[in-house]
């Protein structure tokens, strides 16, 4: 979580000028060969159909996904409000990087870019994860924002907020497909040791203690390790004790409130944003209305 970038590596929400609404990730690449031969499925030209064996095979962007992933998808798929438009994610591009998925609401379509380099297993488990995303925002998820467009420490902490509440709610369900996979729990560890190291501490110490806070807390949900997570919480229960009491509220707020659904996700939100010390300066879209926490 490079919050002193653009947060790139943990699923965002943002709104853009053309009408979309836009979720950010990361990932790792191998290089694959591609699958050809194939006849099309849908309008979109990367998600093609075949008969295999006896059965009818899914091929996006050159991968056959297996029966499992092929059943997940479809199962996710058949409930968004829009048909999806999957292309190929280029790893080189930043903006693809940091915005794989997207909701155009003029074309009236969600755009996904996945990357296709990916081995196997990877590749699902981020088809799969940015299908999760499109669920969400069909299903119209809520979202904080700051109140001021000059409010830069409330932008960020309103977007972190969001996005922890997205990614636990996205593992839990990976988890209930046995799809959650340990590359994003070093990817997260890597973040938060980096931003550990940013120096922040030295020059904003509150937004130092929610920041350390918020992500040791989504690794404490979202982690198949947590072990781990433990220890480090209590390295933070003996070095630091202002930032160990924002880790319990968080944890005890989202242990409380849960993500099962979007009521909970907004209770969540909310408490989350208060305890963070944003009251009066974020805002709250939830079932179409708009309120200040």
């Amino acid at each position: 979580m490079r919050y002193l970038e653009e947060q790139k590596s943990i699923m965002v929400e943002k709104r853009t000028d053309n009408g979309k609404k836009s979720r950010g990730r990361k990932g790792k690449n191998k290089n694959l060969p591609c699958m050809t031969e194939s006849i099309l499925l849908k309008y979109e030209k990367f998600i093609i159909g075949y008969e295999k064996e006896g059965r009818r095979i899914m091929e996006i962007l050159g991968k056959v996904l297996s029966e499992k992933t092929e059943a997940i998808y479809k199962d996710i798929t058949e409930g968004l409000i829009y048909p999806i438009k999957i292309v190929k994610l280029d790893p080189e591009n930043e903006e693809d990087c940091s915005r794989p998925v997207a909701m155009d609401t003029g074309k009236k379509e969600f755009i996904v870019k996945v990357d296709n380099t990916l081995e196997d297993s990877l590749f699902e488990n981020a088809l799969i994860r940015d299908i999760i995303y499109c669920q969400q925002m069909s299903n119209n998820a809520p979202v904080l924002s700051a109140k001021s467009k000059n409010d830069i420490d409330g932008f960020q902490v309103a977007m972190m907020i969001s996005s922890i509440i997205m990614d636990i709610d996205v593992e839990n369900k990976l988890r209930s497909y046995d799809m959650h996979i340990d590359d994003i729990d070093t990817m997260r560890l890597s973040d938060l040791y980096a931003f550990l190291k940013s120096g922040m501490a030295d020059y904003n110490r509150e937004l130092y203690n929610v920041f350390t806070g918020l992500q040791i807390t989504l690794l404490y949900f979202t982690t198949s390790k947590r072990s781990n997570i433990e220890e480090i919480i209590e390295t933070f229960y003996l070095s630091d004790k202002n930032a160990m009491d924002a880790i319990d509220k968080y944890v005890d707020i989202i242990d409380r409130y849960g993500v099962d659904d979007n009521r909970s996700m907004m209770r969540c939100m909310r408490k989350l944003a208060i305890a963070c010390g944003m009251k009066g300066r974020l805002l709250l879209e939830y079932e179409g209305k708009v309120t200040e926490v």
